[in-house]
């Protein structure tokens, strides 16, 4: 009984081996990128997933910085390295953005179509 069930699920693991997904032809691609719908709903998409993943990572770098500052069995100085931390952090952030903006100003190929 047994043995019969397991030349069953070795036939079919055999099978299920050789089975491949076919990958949609680059036209369909094209024909569905094309779509001004297809294109807007992933881009709002993105942008909707990205503004709450980047409000929710800073609430809960404040709420863990706020129990960390308020919390009086940690040292002074382990507070004053998260808030030197936290700072120069800002501080990259602010001159990379600064950066992106400075150049995307400049970028000569901005306005060249694919």
């Amino acid at each position: 009984m047994c043995r019969a069930e397991l030349k069953q699920f070795h036939k079919l693991k055999a099978i299920t081996d050789e089975v491949t997904l076919a990958e949609p032809e680059d036209r369909l691609w094209q024909d569905y990128w094309c779509g001004v719908y297809n294109r807007i709903e992933r881009g709002i998409g993105w942008i909707v997933f990205s503004v709450a993943a980047i409000l929710l990572a800073v609430y809960g770098g404040f709420k863990l910085v706020e129990a960390i500052i308020e919390d009086p069995t940690i040292g002074m100085l382990l507070k004053a390295g998260l808030l030197a931390l936290i700072a120069g952090l800002a501080i990259l952030f602010v001159s990379a953005l600064r950066e992106r903006l400075y150049f995307w100003g400049k970028d000569r190929y901005r306005n060249v179509r694919r």
